[in-house]
């Protein structure tokens, strides 16, 4: 190899051994992006929380409490997990469950509204939290949205947690 050349290759090498020594530091991570690391740890999507760190939801949510089935689908079986509910709305449900769901599974859940009316909704796992669950609904009728809404007027409406 001509001396020239090869001069050339360790006078490359050693550029970037050197480049590779002095990497400027990160800069530290946004209050969007911790929010957003805060978020993925819990289980949600960055499409769900803001900036802030609070979650987004669709529609509020109001307080319920109810003793709820989950129907899933597993390995060919229908399974039913029992649930107690902790909020409602038109667009979700958030829940403690004993039992091991996975963000993103497709569910039925049993939803009684009261004594005489108990609604069977299509709902997908948004979120958990340790034995606390989001369900997203992913088809509820008009006649089920005014089930609910009839179920929460009057009520309170439950601000969305902030995962800071």
């Amino acid at each position: 190899m001509p001396l020239m050349l090869q001069e050339s290759f360790t006078a490359i090498r050693s550029l970037r051994t050197f480049l590779r020594a002095k990497r400027l530091p990160e800069s530290p991570p946004s209050r969007t992006m911790i929010a957003f690391r805060v978020a993925s740890a819990r289980g949600l999507q960055k499409s769900m929380v803001d900036h802030s760190g609070t979650v987004r939801r669709i529609a509020l949510r109001y307080a319920f409490e109810a003793r709820i089935c989950i129907c899933v689908q597993r390995g060919g079986a229908n399974v039913v997990i029992g649930g107690w509910t902790r909020d409602i709305g038109e667009s979700g449900i958030c829940a403690f469950v004993a039992e091991e769901l996975r963000v993103g599974e497709l569910v039925t859940l049993e939803v009684p509204l009261s004594d005489s009316t108990t609604l069977n909704i299509p709902a997908k796992v948004a979120r958990s939290l340790g034995t606390q669950y989001g369900f997203q609904f992913t088809a509820l009728s008009a006649e089920q949205r005014a089930y609910v809404q009839s179920a929460t007027r009057g009520k309170t409406a439950i601000p969305a947690p902030n995962l800071k």
